[in-house]
Order: C-alpha cells, then sequence, then structure tokens
C-alpha cells in the first residue's frame, strides 16, 4: 500500500499534520549532487508518497502532476529550488534536487499525461 494512502486511510491526515510525516521520510535518503538509477527510484518513491503512482492523489492539497506538461514541472521545480516560489514541503524537497533530477521528474510525471509510462525513472 503506497504511503500516502496508508496516511490517508490510518490517519486521517490534513495538510498541517503530514509535513512532519514528509520530512522524515526526505531525509531518510541520502542524496548526491548526481543521482544514479537507485537515487532516482528512491526520488520517484517520495514524490509518488504524495503526489500518487501515477501523479493522481486523493489530497485536496497537494496537486495532480499527470496533467501538467514538462517544462511547466521544470518551472515549477526550479522555483521551489531557487526560492522564487514556496511551500513549507515543496521547497525542501526541490533544494535536495539537481537539475539532471529535477528534469528526470518532470519526464517521469509527464509520461503519465501522454501515456508513456513505461518510461519510469527507475528504468532510465
Amino acid at each position: 500500500m503506497y504511503l500516502s494512502r496508508y496516511i490517508k486511510q490510518r490517519l486521517s491526515i490534513d495538510k498541517v499534520n503530514i509535513v512532519p510525516i514528509i520530512i522524515i521520510v526526505l531525509f531518510g535518503f541520502v542524496f548526491t549532487p548526481t543521482a544514479d538509477a537507485q537515487d532516482y527510484q528512491r526520488l520517484e518513491n517520495m514524490c509518488k508518497a504524495c503526489h500518487g503512482k501515477t501523479g493522481v492523489n486523493g489530497y485536496t492539497v497537494i496537486p495532480d502532476l499527470k496533467w501538467q506538461n514538462n517544462a511547466y514541472l521544470v518551472q515549477q521545480l526550479t522555483q521551489f529550488k531557487n526560492g522564487q516560489r514556496k511551500d513549507m514541503t515543496m521547497t525542501k524537497v526541490a533544494q535536495l534536487l539537481s537539475k539532471d533530477d529535477i528534469q528526470q521528474l518532470a519526464e517521469y510525471f509527464y509520461s503519465f499525461k501522454h501515456g508513456t509510462a513505461s518510461q519510469a525513472l527507475s528504468t532510465q
């Protein structure tokens, strides 16, 4: 069962209470500036924990990524990373990502919009 579904079903967590859990999950991983395949899988799983396996989730406060285009996702993650856009959770997440990580994650979620989801990060 996915973390977000488990949290929602078992704990009935709202936006305020989910932040500490997300932070714990984030800091449970060690990232290097250039991630290898295993690190990309961890990044992918971290994103899917909140945004859903296919970019669709059950939280009204967490955006679905499936319907966003690649350039938009890269732009938003970059803005979170450099502080142009702020969110208690996403700013911290984006600061962990390299430019390549951002591009890979954007491509992963964009792939669901166009039915090319077989190009998951774990296979790259």
